[in-house]
């Protein structure tokens, strides 16, 4: 077993779900592998995966993600030079999570 699968390799990708298009996990999950089988030399079967479909939409905040959001700055503030940065935090799209990434990366110097 080499270093990168024994390791474990997080893997996310996007693909547009709508019913017409017949997007399945099985065929996302094997365009999965083929990219790490090329791009990585990784062949072995994943040990588990995690797969969520999110057909005509773009993942949405929960109620109460402000509050949360607000819990999670307060405890980050606690440890100096940790930072969390992500879609998960202050806007879904790659814009946002660039400029909330270079604001963080401005703060921490």
């Amino acid at each position: 077993m080499d270093f990168l699968t024994a390791l474990g390799v997080p893997c996310a990708i996007a693909v547009a779900a709508t019913p017409a298009s017949n997007a399945s996990a099985g065929a996302a999950r094997a365009t999965v592998r083929d990219d790490l089988a090329t791009t990585l030399g990784i062949a072995a079967a994943p040990l588990f995966y995690h797969e969520l479909i999110l057909e005509r939409a773009i993942p949405q905040y929960g109620p109460g993600h402000r509050a949360l959001l607000g819990e999670i700055d307060a405890r980050v503030a606690q440890h100096p030079g940790f930072a969390l940065a992500g879609n998960a935090y202050r806007g879904l799209g790659v814009g946002d999570t660039v400029r909330d990434a270079l604001a963080i990366a401005r703060s921490l110097r």
